[in-house]
């Protein structure tokens, strides 16, 4: 029964969203990713390449 419980317990939790996390990706990550976005579609733009 025990093991039941710990099993349960590690399934759930895998689920659940740490917001320290998903924050600080949002604000050290995510304007890097922009940037290199940014990059790619001029690079698209120059080669008149379309998506």
């Amino acid at each position: 029964m025990k093991n039941d419980a710990v099993y349960l317990h590690h399934i759930h939790a895998y689920f659940r969203v740490d917001l320290f996390i998903v924050w600080d990706t949002a604000q050290s990550d995510l304007p890097h990713l922009k940037h290199q976005i940014e990059q790619l579609l001029e690079e698209m733009g120059e080669n008149d390449c379309k998506v």
